[in-house]
């Protein structure tokens, strides 16, 4: 199975998919980008004051339609697991 994207905002997994690039961005270019994310609304919040985040290219996405809660951290990786999984 690909690795599970997590969306930082609810904290739940909202898919699975394969990081086959990464980079560093500025907050202004992030906030230029947005159509590419859609955390515009809360990106600075995300950062927690960094001035460099990094994107993710992804490939083979596939959206899971019963979004799953995730163990939260500091970024968008998240370590999912069914019998660890909290309910609502």
């Amino acid at each position: 199975m690909a690795p599970a994207l997590g969306n930082t905002k609810t904290k739940r997994v909202v898919g699975y998919g394969t990081i086959i690039d990464s980079f560093k961005m500025t907050m202004a270019e992030l906030k230029k980008h947005n159509d590419k994310h859609q955390a515009y609304n809360f990106l600075e919040e995300y950062a927690e004051g960094r001035k460099i985040l990094f994107a993710w290219v992804l490939r083979k996405v596939k959206i899971d339609n019963e979004p799953k809660p995730y163990f939260y951290s500091t970024g968008s990786w998240c370590s999912y697991d069914k019998k660890l999984s909290v309910k609502d």
